[in-house]
């Protein structure tokens, strides 16, 4: 069972055009996951306590091809706001 799921999300007909929320954007796991699910094809949305320079998002040249919203988790109006905006919500 395991490999039927790992196959099913592993291919790029089940990313496509998916919208895909990710914290920690900036952070190692998170600029690989969205390194990997850019190459999928999903449209990713990041968000990060504060602004990095020279983080794995530049080096790896996809910065531009991420929407990246700058706040703290804690901040839930603005979170909610994000959420509702990208449309993760009656999907």
């Amino acid at each position: 069972m395991p490999r039927k799921i790992l196959k099913k999300y592993s291919s790029k007909s089940y990313w496509k055009n998916k919208t895909v929320l990710i914290t920690g954007i900036n952070g190692f796991i998170g600029s690989n996951l969205s390194k990997l699910l850019l190459s999928l094809g999903a449209k990713i949305i990041g968000i990060a306590n504060d602004k990095k320079k020279n983080s794995l998002l530049e080096y790896y040249a996809i910065k531009k091809d991420i929407k990246i919203h700058y706040l703290d988790l804690s901040d839930y109006k603005k979170l909610d706001t994000i959420i509702k905006k990208a449309s993760f919500v009656n999907r």
